[in-house]
């Protein structure tokens, strides 16, 4: 149960086992498998590389990554950017693009670069927290941990009276956001055979009183 898994902001050791866990999480994942130009499951050891990137692009340094653990062990990880980020691109980080070439190749550092602007694109003009990953390891999914997770961090972002922003990528991952507060906006047309939605988080002071 989830009430067995505590959530803590992860540290810069917990950085390689954070992206294992996510490399795991992901390779029945639509997106990331156009991203990456498979047709079949993702190879966590093709993925690891490219999550272990995007811990440590910022949201590490920043301690907006959150995991959940059980008896020690990292099992689910989330992954947020604050609202004081500013989307700059793959291209844009020149200290680590070269960890994004060794981990994708080179067509697939700039197929994952224009995608990552195209997503972009769809995100709200107003400063919002983004989840950029959410994912829990296969053996421990269905026992509320990724709810854990997300509970953890919206409750952050309600005591700081934010904004919150994601893109869900299958329609059962969209109900649990939608009974956590979450609207969806619209479909985000950037990958071949995948179709998440753009949905939204309204701050608790522009609620109207609603939870």
């Amino acid at each position: 149960p989830a009430s067995a898994c505590s959530v803590t902001p992860a540290a810069p050791a917990d950085a390689s086992e954070a992206a294992r866990v996510l490399a795991e999480a992901f390779q029945d994942d639509a997106p990331l498998r156009a991203t990456l130009g498979l047709h079949g499951p993702v190879p966590p050891s093709r993925s690891a590389g490219l999550f272990a990137c995007i811990l440590e692009d910022g949201p590490l340094p920043s301690g907006t990554v959150d995991v959940a653990r059980i008896d020690g062990r990292i099992v689910g990880v989330g992954v947020w950017t604050c609202p004081t980020g500013t989307h700059v691109g793959l291209r844009g980080h020149a200290r680590t693009l070269p960890r994004y070439v060794r981990a994708l190749g080179l067509s697939g550092a700039l197929r994952a670069a224009r995608t990552d602007d195209v997503v972009a694109a769809h995100r709200p003009q107003r400063p919002s927290w983004y989840l950029k990953v959410l994912g829990v390891a296969p053996e421990h999914r269905g026992r509320g941990i990724g709810t854990a997770l997300m509970r953890y961090r919206l409750a952050i972002i309600d005591a700081e009276d934010d904004d919150a922003y994601l893109e869900s990528s299958t329609p059962e991952s969209g109900r649990v956001y939608e009974r956590l507060g979450f609207t969806p906006m619209r479909p985000v047309e950037a990958w071949e055979g995948a179709r998440p939605w753009a949905m939204w988080r309204e701050r608790v002071s522009h609620r109207g009183g609603q939870d």
